[in-house]
This record gives C-alpha cells, structure tokens and sequence, in this order.
C-alpha cells in the first residue's frame, strides 16, 4: 500500500494508466503468467483441447497452450485474448 502512494503521484503525473500499476507480471518484458484457475483447467488435456474455467464468477472457454518457457504448464488460452 505504500508502495502506492509513492508511486501514484508519479503514475498521474506522467499520465500512466492506473491498469499498468495493478496489472500481474508483464512489468519486465515477459508475458504475465495465467491465473491458476487457467492451469488446472489443463491439467488432465492435451495441447490445444478446449477448455474452461470460472473466473471472479465468469466462464472463460479458450484452448490449452503451452508457455513460452519450455518448463511452464499447459494453460486454457481464452478464446478472446489478444494475440502474443
């Protein structure tokens, strides 16, 4: 929280959007990593079966992809996300 409110005033004054700060990984040049609920949507299918998972009380239906990294688990890609 503090971390915040040092870097708002920032934010606002150099008129980043407040997403960029809230957003989770990204931050370093590397794609944020899927939410968990993306990965164990995954775990008993193959590469690009479909799949689904519940999400802040919303279904997301994608396909199953893999990570970049070639140790990153298999994880349901929805269907509406942006291209890499």
């Amino acid at each position: 929280m503090k971390r915040i409110a040092r870097v708002l005033p920032v934010a606002v004054l150099l008129g980043l959007p407040l997403s960029v700060l809230a957003a989770p990984g990204g931050r370093d040049g590397k794609p944020p990593k899927p939410p968990i609920e993306a990965i164990e949507a995954c775990v008993d299918l193959a590469e690009d079966d479909a799949c689904s998972f519940v999400i802040d009380d919303e279904e997301v239906s994608g396909v199953c992809m893999a990570g970049p990294r070639p140790e990153a688990p298999l994880a349901c890609r929805p269907d509406d996300a942006p291209e890499r």
